[in-house]
């Protein structure tokens, strides 16, 4: 990436993003295969944590093509 300014910010972005999933698994053991469209106590944390995949997912992605255009 050209701009290492903003390779440090992307990059903080998915740190962040990483430790808030990793959070909600150890705070929640299973949750990872709980069905986040079920209605049990933890279906708010299982749609928490597949929305913070996604977007891992997706900064991930967006890195990867901004690193392949240089």
């Amino acid at each position: 990436m050209k701009d290492p300014e903003r390779h440090k910010f992307l990059m903080e972005q998915a740190r962040i993003y990483q430790e808030l999933i990793d959070a909600l698994e150890r705070s929640h053991p299973g949750l990872a295969v709980s069905n986040p469209e079920g209605n049990h106590p933890y279906a708010s944390q299982a749609r928490q944590l597949v929305s913070y995949k996604q977007s891992l997912k997706t900064l991930l992605n967006f890195i990867a093509a901004l690193e392949e255009d240089e």
